[in-house]
């Protein structure tokens, strides 16, 4: 595997590196990068890499052929390429990501040879991704036996997300595209607010004319979760950023619209598998 050497190329050294062997040969990496903007050329790379963005704010394309998508990447947002699916990436900023590199071999071994059917359709806020990333980026900070089982746990968690197929088609039913666009228009709203103030379910239910009853279920047709779940997610994905963007504990709590401090530590811990405070302390290690 060069993965490592061609990200090292671009973009220089890491600050912090953990490599997992079997004999002499590598099976996986987690790494942190720090660079002022980049261009990194992974086609033909024979790896599953994922990237979590520790910083935000900066600009990034990525060029599959003649097609070419960009966006401002926001903290705590991952992005993942595949074999036979990797990009030219270029960055416009100062970026500070962790990155987890892993064989394709190593993918088969923890999933009985099964892999993913096809490009990955994760979102920038996929919260078995984000949780996998969180775990390696505060135990690649502990170099010891402990830190490595963290490691060796997260790098498992996240190949067996490289083994589930193609997304199935949507079930039959679920919320009709005008009333999906009022769900999220009214979300994106209250999302700008703080406190953050997400709707009520019932707030939801009146905005698209469909009964309480009817309107949770529609809604869990097609979004693949309750209205609550998809609240409190939305909740969480918010909290993660505002930890990356160094503010406090206490502070996110309130900004997130949580009863308490403890009452999101353990959402957050629940959710990420590691404290807000510990994940705070990691993203501010600089290596």
């Amino acid at each position: 595997m060069n993965t490592i050497d061609v990200v090292s190329q671009a973009i220089g050294p890491p600050c912090l590196l953990r490599e997992f062997m079997t004999g002499s040969r590598l099976d996986a990496a987690v790494g942190r990068w720090r660079h002022r903007g980049a261009r990194v050329d992974l086609r033909g790379e024979d790896t599953f890499h994922l990237i979590f963005n520790v910083s935000g704010g900066q600009r990034v394309e990525l060029r599959r052929g003649a097609h070419a998508t960009c966006g401002v990447m926001r903290a705590g947002s991952v992005g993942v390429t595949v074999p036979d699916d990797a990009p030219i990436v270029a960055v416009a900023g100062g970026a500070d990501t962790l990155q987890i590199i892993l064989t394709r071999r190593f993918v088969e071994s923890v999933n009985d040879g099964a892999l993913l059917s096809g490009s990955p359709r994760f979102a920038p806020g996929d919260p078995g991704l984000q949780a996998a990333a969180v775990q390696a980026l505060v135990a690649l900070t502990r170099p010891d036996s402990a830190g490595d089982t963290q490691l060796k746990q997260a790098l498992r968690s996240v190949a067996r997300r490289f083994a589930r197929s193609a997304r199935p088609d949507p079930a039959r039913g679920g919320l009709p595209p005008a009333s999906a666009k009022r769900v999220d228009d009214l979300i994106k709203d209250r999302m700008r607010q703080v406190p953050l103030s997400l709707p009520g379910v019932g707030e939801l239910a009146q905005a698209c004319g469909l009964s309480l009853h009817h309107f949770i279920k529609a809604f869990s047709q097609s979004r693949g979760r309750t209205p609550h779940a998809h609240m409190a997610e939305l909740r969480l994905d918010t909290s993660l950023t505002l930890l990356l963007n160094d503010v406090r504990v206490n502070e996110t709590a309130y900004a997130t619209g949580f009863s308490s401090p403890s009452h999101f530590v353990s959402a957050f811990r629940a959710r990420m598998g590691v404290t807000p405070g510990a994940l705070r302390e990691a993203a501010e290690l600089r290596g």
